[in-house]
């Protein structure tokens, strides 16, 4: 049986429906191909839940997250069937659409946040240039108090001196803290995050995460996390979406993902993962390189790397094959039809279970 995308009963909150961008690499008179960053990716997200992005470097992660906000340069296409938030088209908005979108009703905490404030501008100036574009009414009193209480949610130490600071002079995930007070100040009904634990030691992770899941709770905003980190999404998401060249590979509620994967490309994730049950004092790897997407190929993209790949992976992409409630599958091996021989899905317990331990 084949399953196209998810789909509930009531309209998700967030729809998106066959989402594609490419990226154009030469002149309006070049022929050179275009990058096919994303292919089709469908996928939802409900109010208040939180979603895993996961996959490698190059997947189509990032991109399929900034081509929601039209966050891209002039060189990127983006179509897709249906963009829709909260019953509302959200394509092909006007420049002042855009703007009252982003920040007040899909937010996001960008990828690194060494470089992603304005060296030149103290703290407090670039969290109120938030109520300074959405909420104008306000007096310039009455932003500073906003910023100081943001700065305590977010558990900065001395708020009124860090309103004036610089970012050179906060850590590293102190600047995380501060670009999630600047996503959340307007309370958006969506908060894109990612990587927002990228170069940060554990223990400041573990900060940053329980600090989203608390303004989670407090707020309602739904999560959509994107990141290499499969430890990190079993302890904050109730889903998860593998991406692998453009294309969503598998979804699946995080704890089916963990127990049981349904494609190649998430055993691979799984397996590289450290155990303290294994013998073996080697990681496993993914062997092969992602793919060429100015020229990605008809089949599945992860054959090349696929050690039960066929003839019919490499020549057709497969649709998606449904695995259980919201547990779906890009897969040939799954088709009914497939010879069992050699198959990972052969035996209930053929991959390897997981324990996941969500996060208080």
């Amino acid at each position: 049986m084949t399953a196209t995308a998810n789909q509930t009963n009531a309209t998700p909150f967030l729809n998106v429906v066959n989402l594609r961008t490419a990226f154009r690499t030469g002149g309006p008179s070049d022929h050179t191909p275009p990058v096919q960053a994303v292919r089709g990716v469908s996928f939802h997200l409900e109010r208040g839940e939180t979603v895993g992005v996961v996959g490698e470097s190059g997947s189509g992660k990032s991109v399929t997250a900034m081509s929601l906000l039209d966050l891209l340069p002039d060189t990127a296409t983006i179509r897709a069937d249906q963009l829709t938030l909260d019953g509302r088209s959200i394509l092909g908005l006007s420049r002042k659409q855009q703007r009252s979108l982003r920040g007040r009703q899909i937010a996001m905490v960008f990828q690194d946040p060494m470089t992603s404030l304005n060296p030149l501008m103290p703290i407090g100036q670039q969290i109120a240039e938030m109520f300074i574009v959405h909420e104008r009414n306000l007096s310039r009193a009455a932003r500073k108090q906003r910023v100081l209480d943001l700065l305590r949610e977010v558990h900065i130490p001395e708020p009124e001196k860090r309103y004036r600071s610089y970012p050179y002079e906060f850590s590293g995930g102190m600047r995380q803290r501060v670009m999630i007070a600047m996503a959340m100040a307007l309370r958006p009904q969506i908060l894109i995050a990612d990587e927002p634990t990228t170069a940060l030691d554990v223990t400041i992770q573990d900060q940053i995460l329980r600090l989203m899941r608390r303004l989670q709770t407090e707020s309602g905003t739904s999560i959509l996390l994107i990141t290499h980190d499969l430890a990190i999404v079993a302890g904050l998401c109730s889903r998860v979406i593998v991406m692998y060249g453009g294309l969503i590979m598998e979804e699946a509620p995080v704890v089916s993902l963990f127990e049981r994967p349904l494609h190649p490309y998430t055993m691979g994730l799984l397996q590289s993962l450290p155990s303290l049950q294994s013998d073996s004092d080697r990681l496993a790897s993914i062997p092969g390189s992602p793919p060429d997407m100015t020229a990605p190929g008809d089949g599945c993209p992860f054959a090349p790397r696929c050690q039960y790949a066929r003839v019919r992976c490499e020549r057709q992409r497969p649709g998606y094959y449904s695995a259980g409630p919201g547990h779906r599958s890009m897969c040939w091996l799954l088709d009914p039809d497939a010879p069992a021989a050699n198959s990972p899905f052969g035996a209930a317990d053929a991959s390897p279970r997981r324990e996941v331990t969500p996060l208080p």
